[in-house]
């Protein structure tokens, strides 16, 4: 117990002192031996090793019998043991290897982030007469030499290269017409859009040489000049879009001399106004119909993805007023789902339109000699902060990320109809090697087999056929191998199978010939923690996909079941598997949610598949075979929560086959019945329950979380390992004799080292083995802006710092600089000022206390900005996010109060009276202003609610060089809350800025002041 005391005594010591190894003892000792002397105790440094000195006084104090305090003692050998226990269990605690740093990041919310893909803009062609498709993926480098190491650039969304010219671009405002077609061709100008005010019917017109192609989707990149002083504003990662601060519609001139609306923005926006008009001052419900109505029939409307149809018909069905039909017309969303990438002008991007076809050539005045396709955008609503300035409009122009794709894969909806049919469009799908998949009723995937038809084909054989499709010419145009989409068809049933219904159940898998060796990730040999080589570094983990072989064991019998919405669930329940001419039970329940008036049920065999009896109806059941592949089943009245059961059997020949129909139901004899597709049975022939599929494993950052079925994977992507669970965290892949596991996902980055300037990358890439045709590599290739926004992946220590920043960023508003700090970090704005004013209601509401009052600037050119009602909702919206919950926000724009200085000065001798005056007067308008200008680094822009003063005045004034002295200063204003004090000076309220008046300044020369003072 003694010397058990003495042990904890002792332990603190050695938790502040680690004993180590000889060699790190001598250097330490060497540095600070004091260091190794602490409470009596002293390590000596000897040749081999460390020794250990307990002090008298502390053991006689402790122990006064233990007098024998020799290393051969017993007790002190055991002190030396324990010294060496707290040693190792201090070092162990002070591990701290990576996979901990890693853990303790996850608990602050973040994690090292993985290689960013750089970005460009490419221009392609124009072709010489034809045109030539470009899909997605298309790889692009900046070396056509077939080499592992090619900077890869990919493009983002198919492109038709149209052999088409832009030859005109005009802007048309009040001030007239401008050619700014040279500006447009010439690299480093930039040109107003529509004008410098871009003030409402302001245009910006386009001509081009020749017609677009007919239902086409035609893609005009505008790139926009974003170098201003202010740069648009992030918040961590926060990637919410702001609200366009303007509606811009787009017209084309079509062939009855008009200017009709190019898309759905201008067709509503069109119709909206015909109907304004002739109904003003009508109710919401009177316009809204015939509004919805001209919409739907546009063609434009038909045009749309069902994304975008869903959105307008969700709108117009909750509008109540015209500001709800405008607020879809400016969501950015929206914006982005019929194709405007640009947001009204507000960003670079690309503007998507399906190609009329009554375009007509035209002239536009006083340009007579330009009879061209024109394209026009309008200014419908005004409201910019900084009018729109491009760079450049392009056709023919595409983005594109830096990345190396070896494998990827497409998923499509299966409707469970005969014949079936999907496409796909993608560089891969099109010019590479392909594997079709479908999913199972167990979640896994099968591997179906391509044929050249269905003529010898089963109604259970899982086969499909695959074409691909050339772009299509016109009459008389040559020949040429430039694919378009691939499809895939499936079987009808009596040939062919027909994969099940559901989202996502049909998968394209696609990648280079080159990778197919290399997909073939390895074989599991069942053992915990298996680890596998990717054989590509700088992999993106995000777009890691694997999947496994396993043999499964069928479930003797199988239960499919189909739900018509809250009136009846319909089940069938057959056997899986069968042997040829065996008679097969079949069991069908009806279970009705409701009392029903009747349920039909109709049975379809299809394949060798036939009916062999029925066992009688009751119950009032009726049975109706039509043949030995169908027959009829009607239930008559069913009581809700009722449950009927009918059996039959069936048998099959030697290809087995499926069970289908259909289902009706009538809930009453005056409403009409409601049908649906019965579920479809599968019946395979064969004695094995085993079957070889496939199951999507899923990325994790680590096992923590992984249970022991869970089929979980880690990436290593700097080491480019693939590691496995260990069966209680994480499943184990099972073990098979061939490789089991294989990619069917996998890109590459190499992050920053891809930011290179422009026309770096120039050509096609030709990926090994892939064989492209010559019309696309003879196509020009330039790369108009330099590449930009691509990021290394991070370290651990990168990830810390960001952390560290993380915790430092401002998310919650609750003091007034908390709310000005969030406004000013509004994601995609540039906001100048901002000024909150708490316990304050611009608005009078009635409780003020709870109100907080921010006052935005934007950013602008002009004298006096002011921030559009999209500018303020949008900076509410993201103080909304981060305010508490009872904070009432309101957002305003300031209240301008012009100043006016009139001043009477005395000049030094020698300087000249205008350019004095020149200078005084630039030195007020700098002073008063409510942004600084771009050179000026005193000023930060008056502050809201703050006093002119006189005296301030003077002193500016004053501090020009050539003055000697100012006489007289007299303060004018002119705006809402401002007021004149006793003193003179201007006070204004809190929510007023001042801007810069008319200045009058009168100069006294020191020979006028001397006649004055004569007399």
């Amino acid at each position: 117990m003694q010397l058990l005391d003495f042990y904890s005594q002792f332990v603190p010591f050695h938790a502040r002192h680690r004993i180590v190894d000889h060699n790190e003892i001598n250097l330490a000792a060497a540095q600070n031996f004091n260091r190794f002397r602490t409470n009596g105790f002293t390590m000596r440094v000897l040749p081999n090793g460390c020794a250990f000195t307990p002090p008298q006084p502390l053991l006689a104090g402790q122990s006064p019998q233990w007098t024998d305090h020799n290393r051969h003692d017993p007790g002190i050998t055991l002190v030396e043991m324990f010294a060496w226990l707290a040693e190792m269990q201090q070092f162990y605690l002070n591990s701290v290897g990576p996979d901990s740093y890693l853990k303790f990041l996850r608990l602050l919310g973040t994690k090292p982030r993985g290689a960013t893909p750089a970005r460009a803009e490419f221009l392609f062609g124009p072709t010489a007469g034809n045109e030539l498709f470009l899909p997605r993926g298309t790889k692009l480098t900046d070396d056509a030499l077939e080499t592992v190491d090619q900077l890869i650039f990919e493009t983002v969304k198919d492109l038709l290269v149209h052999p088409i010219a832009l030859k005109k671009v005009l802007t048309s405002n009040q001030r007239g017409l401008k050619d700014n077609t040279d500006a447009n061709g010439w690299d480093g100008l930039s040109y107003f859009a529509f004008g410098e005010d871009a003030e409402a019917e302001s245009r910006l017109y386009l001509g081009f040489d020749k017609a677009f192609p007919v239902n086409e989707t035609v893609a005009l990149t505008l790139n926009l000049f974003d170098d201003y002083l202010v740069a648009r504003a992030t918040h961590d990662d926060e990637r919410t879009l702001p609200l366009p601060s303007a509606l811009v519609v787009w017209e084309y001139a079509n062939t009855a001399g008009e200017w009709a609306p190019l898309d759905i923005v201008a067709t509503i926006s069109a119709a909206f106004d015909e109907l304004g008009l002739r109904q003003a001052g009508a109710d919401c419900s009177s316009w809204l119909e015939p509004l919805f109505a001209a919409a739907s029939a546009s063609d434009q409307y038909k045009s749309l993805s069902p994304a975008a149809r869903d959105l307008i018909d969700a709108a117009f069905a909750e509008a109540n007023s015209a500001q709800d039909v405008f607020d879809l017309l400016i969501n950015p969303s929206f914006s982005l789902a019929v194709g405007d990438e640009t947001l009204m002008f507000s960003q670079s991007g690309r503007y998507f339109f399906k190609a009329p076809g009554d375009m007509k050539q035209r002239v536009v005045h006083p340009f007579n000699q330009d009879n061209l396709f024109w394209l026009r955008a309008t200014v419908r609503k005004p409201g910019y902060e900084l009018a729109p300035r491009i760079d450049s409009v392009g056709l023919n122009t595409i983005g594109a990320a830096q990345r190396d794709t070896m494998t990827e894969f497409t998923e499509f909806a299966a409707s469970e109809k005969a014949n079936q049919q999907v496409e796909a469009s993608s560089y891969l799908a099109l010019y590479g090697q392909t594997v079709v998949q479908v999913r199972e009723r167990d979640g896994r995937w099968r591997d179906w087999q391509p044929r050249h038809d269905f003529k010898s084909s089963g109604p259970n054989d899982n086969h499909y056929l695959i074409e691909k499709e050339v772009l299509d010419l016109e009459a008389g145009e040559i020949e040429h191998s430039i694919l378009r989409k691939v499809s895939i068809t499936f079987g009808d049933g009596k040939h062919g199978r027909i994969p099940p219904r559901g989202d996502r159940q049909i998968r394209l898998i696609s990648y280079l010939p080159e990778f197919a060796e290399s997909r073939l990730l390895g074989r599991s040999n069942g053992l915990p923690q298996q680890t596998f080589a990717l054989d590509r570094a700088a992999a993106l983990g995000e777009t890691l996909a694997i999947q496994v072989c396993e043999n499964v064991e069928l479930p003797p019998t199988s239960t499919e079941s189909i739900d018509m919405s809250c009136l009846l669930r319909l089940r069938r329940t057959a056997k899986t598997r069968a042997k040829s001419e065996q008679v097969i039970d079949v069991q069908l329940t009806i279970e009705a949610r409701q009392q029903l008036c009747d349920v039909s049920v109709h049975e379809v065999l299809s394949g060798d598949l036939r009916f062999v009896s029925t066992e009688s109806p009751s119950g009032g059941i009726s049975l109706n075979q039509i043949n030995d592949r169908e027959f009829l089943i009607h239930t008559g009245k069913l009581q809700a929560r009722s449950t009927i059961t009918l059996n039959y059997k069936l048998t099959s020949g030697l290809r087995g086959g499926s069970i289908g129909g259909t289902i009706s139901v009538s809930t009453s004899r005056n409403c009409p019945p409601e049908s649906g597709p019965a579920p479809v049975s599968m019946i395979e022939i064969g004695e094995s329950l085993r079957d070889s599929r496939w199951r999507d494993w899923i990325r994790v950052d680590d096992f923590d979380s992984s249970g022991p079925g869970d089929p979980h994977f880690v990436l290593d992507a700097s080491a480019g390992l693939v590691t496995f669970g260990d069966g209680i965290n994480g499943d184990i892949p099972q073990a098979d004799e061939d490789r089991n596991i294989r990619l069917i996902s996998l890109q590459t980055c190499i992050g920053a080292d891809a930011n290179v300037p422009a026309k770096t990358v120039r050509t096609f890439a030709r990926p090994f083995s892939l064989t492209l045709p010559p019309e696309l590599l003879d196509l020009s290739c330039a790369q108009v802006v330099a590449a930009s926004g691509g990021e290394a992946s991070d370290t651990i220590a990168d990830a810390q710092v960001r952390a560290r920043k993380d915790l430092r960023t401002q998310y919650q508003a609750v003091t007034s600089p908390d709310f000005e700090f969030l406004a000013l970090h509004t994601p995609g704005l540039r906001v100048a000022r901002a000024k909150a004013i708490p316990v304050f209601s611009a608005a009078g509401k009635p409780d003020p206390r709870a109100s907080v009052t921010v006052i935005v600037l934007p950013y602008s050119l002009l004298p006096k900005p002011v921030p559009s009602e999209n500018f303020r909702r949008t900076v509410c919206r993201h103080l909304n996010q981060h305010r508490l919950v009872t904070t009432q926000i309101e957002v305003v724009a300031p209240n301008y109060v012009r100043v006016s200085v009139q001043a009477t000065v005395l000049l030094k001798s020698g300087f000249d009276i205008e350019p004095s005056r020149v200078k005084i007067i630039r030195a007020l308008e700098k002073f008063l202003r409510p942004i600084p200008e771009p050179d000026d680094t005193e000023n930060q822009g008056w502050p809201f609610g703050r006093t002119v003063y006189k005296s301030e005045i003077y002193q500016l004034i004053e501090n020009v060089a050539s003055v000697d002295c100012v006489e007289d200063v007299v303060l004018a204003a002119d705006g809402s809350g401002a007021a004149r004090d006793e003193n003179g000076n201007i006070t204004i309220n809190p929510l007023s800025v001042v801007f810069s008046g008319e200045h009058q300044v009168e100069i006294l020369t020191p020979q006028v002041e001397c006649r004055r003072a004569r007399g």
